[in-house]
């Protein structure tokens, strides 16, 4: 979908600050429906920290169907969020104007993602600081939110319907249940056990106690912008008071762009999370509860990317979405496994890993091997 018009996102800026803006022709950010703006004219032109700001439209596609990620609540739900961080007083993009077709936010623009930083340095001390700041602004972020989604979704009153239940279980997509049909025709279907467990999983997510806090729902590392010492999450279209710990799975797992980070246990990112998130929520120091919230978190993580295998499937030989999966679904068990949660449900995952393995030749390497940080596409 083409960028906003300079004109359309001129008229915004003069009604939000009373005084009439020109601007420079909008410098597409990365593949997203994000952009950059110069302001040439007007009360912030040059030397001020609004002399560029960051506009977020909506994508193309059918508003009706959730995949398309191209609904007018977005736009709402992300400017409702940030406006309720900045209350919270919590780092967040300050908004400028929104509207159902527009977002304008201030520009970060001496920020970097974390997950440039990863792939272009690796494993170094200096991304390892990065980690545990992100490690505890996370956490910063679910204490300070831990006990106000009352107040959160009350700012909704005005500006649309929002269902606080499906929040919870927004990003469970049917994962299990399209995970477990394919895997039953393929002929590797779960036991008794393992559908038992999955089902407990499930209730972990959606009914989190204590760790019900905001999440943006999307909180891997190109959704992290740092600079200096400061860490600024992005990213809030699809916020909501969820399980707090689904915030922390690609920083275990590897994601949607196959960034894998440093080991969470070895790098200090698990400790710095959980000593800052205790000030705010006790279970964060209960290791029984910890690890099985966690564990449930990685399994529901691979099973949503799973969902889709129809299309993963139909993919040529190599495609990396496909060793995505498949690592996804081992590092899951993996995690689970460490935590000693959930183990008919994780060995189902390791011998469905095997399955995927036969069916899928090209990924059938020693995952061991892979580089630790692999950008997909």
């Amino acid at each position: 979908m083409p960028i906003p018009p300079r004109g359309e996102v001129a008229a915004a800026l003069s009604g939000a600050w009373g005084a009439g803006v020109e601007v420079g022709a909008g410098q597409r950010i990365g593949p997203w429906c994000v952009a950059r703006y110069e302001i040439t004219d007007g009360p912030h032109a040059i030397d001020s920290p609004y002399a560029s700001v960051v506009v977020k439209w909506l994508r193309a596609g059918d508003p009706d169907d959730p995949g398309q990620r191209a609904h007018q609540s977005q736009l709402t739900t992300e400017s409702v969020a940030l406006q309720f961080l900045a209350s919270c007083e919590i780092s967040a993009p300050a908004v400028i104007h929104a509207d159902t077709s527009l977002l304008i936010m201030e520009d970060l623009g001496r920020h970097r993602s974390l997950d440039e930083l990863i792939i272009d340095e690796g494993c170094t001390a200096n991304v390892r600081r990065h980690l545990i700041n992100t490690a505890r602004e996370l956490a910063r972020r679910h204490g300070m939110t831990a006990d106000r989604s009352t107040e959160y979704y009350a700012r909704f009153g005005g500006v649309g319907n929002v269902d606080p239940e499906r929040e919870l279980s927004r990003f469970l997509d049917q994962g299990w249940e399209r995970t477990r049909c394919w895997a039953t025709e393929l002929g590797d279907g779960p036991d008794h056990h393992a559908i038992a467990e999955a089902q407990e999983v499930n209730r972990t997510i959606t009914r989190p106690d204590g760790f019900l806090a905001l999440s943006n729902g999307d909180s891997a590392t190109n959704n992290v912008l740092v600079v200096d010492d400061s860490v600024m999450i992005i990213d809030y279209e699809f916020a909501g008071f969820r399980h707090c710990l689904t915030d922390l799975v690609e920083f275990y797992l590897p994601g949607p762009r196959f960034v894998a980070v440093a080991d969470a246990a070895s790098s200090g990112f698990e400790d710095s999370y959980r000593a800052e998130l205790g000030q705010w929520i006790p279970e964060a120091a209960d290791d029984q509860a910890f690890g099985v919230g966690l564990a449930a978190a990685g399994l529901t993580h691979a099973f949503v990317r799973l969902a889709n295998f129809g299309t993963c499937d139909r993919r040529p030989r190599g495609d990396l979405s496909r060793l995505e999966r498949l690592h996804g679904l081992e590092s899951a068990a993996d995690l689970a496994e460490g935590r000693s949660a959930f183990p008919f449900l994780t060995h189902w995952c390791r011998t469905l890993a095997k399955t995927l393995r036969r069916r899928w030749p090209d990924t059938d390497i020693d995952t061991n091997q892979l580089p630790p940080f692999l950008p997909r596409g």
